[in-house]
């Protein structure tokens, strides 16, 4: 199994710590998706305009994270060891 598998695995079992060591991208994502959801909601509610530059914004955190994760992995955690 992969890293995302195994901290998809660890989340769902409630391992917060496990998860974010198994693949550190997934913590910001799950957040994103849940505040998403959370505007979809009050979208839905209250029938207002959901922000597309609130989202759009997450999407830039989210990649920014995994690019950064794939940097840390591939060339920065190699030489700390």
């Amino acid at each position: 199994m992969c890293g995302f598998q195994r901290s998809v695995i660890k989340l769902l079992e409630g391992d917060l710590a496990g998860s974010f060591a198994a693949f550190p991208p997934l913590t910001v994502f799950a957040a994103s998706l849940i505040y998403i959801a959370a505007l979809r909601l009050i979208h839905l509610k209250n029938h207002t305009t959901l922000n597309a530059p609130k989202i759009k914004v997450l999407a830039i955190i989210n990649i920014a994270a995994l690019v950064f994760n794939f940097f840390y992995q591939n060339f920065l955690y190699k030489h700390i060891q």
